[in-house]
């Protein structure tokens, strides 16, 4: 029997080869249980996340969230697990939408990091200029 220690975090399972991987080994009932970390590990799209614990509960495949001492055996684990769940969600967005945010304003006002690094077919004068 094969145990994943942990999964890749992120935000939408269908990027996630391995995670896909991990499912399908469930499904071929190569699996018994899954040990994670945390909730955010496993997941940051909440829907997607509890879907995916359903289908690995109706294949009597148990996930167990370390850092919360969480076992998916049971249903009503389902809402413990859906509130970090959503944190996580919400902070990834935040995350994403500041990232793009910063990218935007450095890019609009000449501040932005991407233009000091080095560029092919290009030179750096004395002052680092482009």
């Amino acid at each position: 029997m094969d145990i994943y220690a942990e999964v890749r975090s992120g935000k939408n399972t269908s990027g996630r080869p391995e995670f896909q991987r991990l499912l399908e080994d469930c499904r071929n009932h190569k699996i018994e249980m899954i040990i994670t970390k945390s909730t955010s590990r496993f997941g940051r799209n909440t829907v997607e996340t509890l879907d995916a614990i359903n289908e690995l509960r109706a294949l009597l495949v148990d996930v167990f969230f370390e850092n919360d001492n969480i076992h998916t055996k049971e249903s009503q684990n389902d809402f413990i697990i859906s509130i970090p769940e959503a944190y996580a969600q919400a902070e990834s967005q935040a995350r994403s939408e500041n990232i793009k945010w910063g990218l935007i304003k450095g890019f609009s006002d000449g501040s932005s990091k991407l233009y000091y690094r080095k560029c092919f077919g290009y030179r750096q004068d004395q002052e680092g200029e482009v």
